[in-house]
């Protein structure tokens, strides 16, 4: 629990307390599965390699709105936790994936969905549940980037959720993991024929802007952060 408060991972109330013992709220749960699927540091490297599957919203409000009945009672703390749990498909609302219910407490039921989803374990919870899939599941984008999924490619949504961008690769290069994307670009770690990891840049089209190489590791990891 130490290490999880030093990681913040796990965040304490405002008067300073833990409270282990109190029941855990939705809005808790996912919150804190985001902040541990979101990518860390330690000791200046790399933690993880994944990033949630889209890019934290530019207006995480709008998109609570937009995808949730009862947004107005989304506490402020957790509002860009949970756009970003939601843009990444990580919220769980059985049976109709309308409502947050940020003040319930979370069973353990729930808790399993929400990990199927962090863990895009596809298939283990009903696409109705899922809250923000139904918006999704008819896009002709989101087929598109299904289909890119599918053949082993990685790709991400534009910032207004509109369009698909389909990673693109350096000749001899496999592409590995993908950064958050900022700006203009979006940093990429790619993998050689011999197992031998650079890092690079793609644009906001997907295409290779700075080809794989060895960038100096400080400006790789704020780029990888954003």
């Amino acid at each position: 629990m130490r290490l999880a408060y030093q990681k913040r991972i796990l965040i304490g109330y405002p008067d300073n307390t833990l409270r282990p013992d109190r029941p855990i709220s939705r809005a808790e749960a996912i919150a804190i599965l985001y902040n541990l699927s979101s990518p860390k540091f330690d000791d200046g490297d790399l933690r993880e390699w994944d990033l949630p599957r889209f890019p934290l919203p530019d207006n995480p409000e709008r998109l609570l709105t937009e995808q949730f009945e009862d947004a107005a009672k989304i506490p402020n703390w957790a509002k860009p936790s949970l756009a970003g749990a939601a843009a990444g498909f990580m919220v769980v609302d059985y049976p109709q994936g309308k409502n947050m219910r940020p003040k319930n407490d979370a069973t353990r039921a729930e808790a399993a969905a929400f990990l199927c989803q962090a863990a895009e374990l596809d298939g283990l919870v009903p696409v109705a549940a899922v809250v923000g899939m139904r918006k999704f599941t008819q896009s002709p984008e989101w087929q598109r980037l299904l289909r890119a999924r599918a053949e082993g490619k990685l790709g991400w949504f534009d910032t207004q959720r509109q369009v698909a961008v389909i990673a693109q690769t350096a000749p001899g290069w496999k592409l590995l993991s993908l950064g958050k994307p900022q700006e203009n670009r979006v940093a990429a770690w790619f993998e050689d024929a011999n197992q031998v990891q650079k890092s690079g840049f793609l644009d906001l089209q997907g295409r290779v802007r700075s080809p794989p190489s060895s960038m100096p590791q400080a400006i790789f990891q704020k780029a990888w952060l954003g």
